[in-house]
């Protein structure tokens, strides 16, 4: 028998209870069964909308507000236009939610919301795909279970978003993610995810090309240059026009020989095979390097001067 029941069944006892002590003080029988019967009818009357609102509340997304009698009939309307007002609220919500899901599944990124502990609490469809989620299954689990790269798990832990991270070798193959985490709320990130395969083709496609270009202009230019130095050193050229243009032929070769070399060290500098490496750098010797080469390319046309004043290192 519920709680609810036992509570009930105590009024009919005290009731009677009642009758009795008023037949014992005023020995009137007919009295007391007509004050008993009166108040049992009244305790029925309450118990039956109880009981209805008992009902209720055991599914009330299910089942109707009752609509009682009386006194009960008002509490019964105003729960009634509560529940309608919350019914509202609800569906408003729900319409807020589902435009929010459309808007993020929209985006021409990856969206992952996470919680303090790098839980996952919601996804859209294209972040799904970077990270080969499961939005039934990983919904609450840690996303450095799902998404195990090193580096991506050491980004994670470091907590400084300030730079993208650029992941490569993911679940998918050939895939190259950029990856930005922004902290919002409290406690709450959004994992953010691009596909920039595409661009990071493109660009491995623009320094092949600087590469090549450079490689393949260098020979002509030296064969061109060679040929240039071979003639103004003939001993008969006595044509100023002629010796005028072969000087500006030779500078004009000396100068693209230089571009092309300042194509290949960029060439260099962007190859993901030679990283950037710190090590200790000798200012004094770099400057002192640095200013006999400008006296070799000057030949003595331009007045340098060098003073260093400290052996400080980088």
């Amino acid at each position: 028998m519920s709680d609810f029941w036992q509570r009930v069944l105590v009024y009919p006892f005290v009731v009677l209870v009642l009758s009795l002590l008023l037949w014992a003080i005023a020995g009137a029988l007919p009295a007391a069964l007509f004050f008993g019967v009166l108040m049992l009818w009244r305790l029925f009357f309450h118990l039956r909308n109880l009981a209805d609102l008992q009902r209720w509340l055991a599914s009330p997304e299910t089942t109707d507000v009752p609509d009682g009698s009386g006194l009960w009939e008002d509490a019964f309307s105003k729960l009634n236009k509560m529940m309608r007002n919350l019914r509202k609220e609800r569906e408003k919500h729900a319409a807020a939610l589902l435009q929010m899901e459309q808007a993020t599944g929209a985006l021409p990124d990856g969206v992952v919301i996470l919680d303090a502990s790098d839980r996952i609490e919601w996804c859209n469809l294209l972040a799904v795909r970077h990270f080969g989620l499961d939005p039934e299954r990983d919904m609450g689990q840690q996303i450095t279970y799902l998404a195990r790269q090193p580096e991506f798990v050491q980004y994670l832990a470091t907590r400084n978003f300030s730079e993208p991270l650029i992941l490569r070798n993911s679940r998918h193959d050939g895939i190259v993610l950029s990856i930005k985490l922004i902290s919002y709320g409290k406690d709450k990130r959004l994992l953010i995810s691009s596909d920039i395969t595409q661009l990071e083709r493109i660009e491995t496609m623009r320094r092949d090309f600087v590469a090549n270009v450079s490689h393949e202009l260098r020979t002509p230019l030296t064969v061109v240059n060679g040929f240039v130095e071979t003639m103004h050193d003939m001993p008969h050229l006595e044509n100023d026009m002629a010796r005028r243009a072969l000087n500006l032929m030779g500078d004009q070769t000396i100068r693209m020989e230089s571009l092309v070399d300042d194509l290949l060290t960029l060439s260099r500098l962007e190859n993901d095979n030679n990283p950037l490496r710190e090590e200790t750098v000798d200012v004094s010797a770099l400057l002192n390097e640095i200013f006999k080469e400008g006296q070799l390319l000057s030949n003595g046309k331009h007045q340098l001067h060098l003073e260093v004043e400290s052996d400080a290192k980088l």
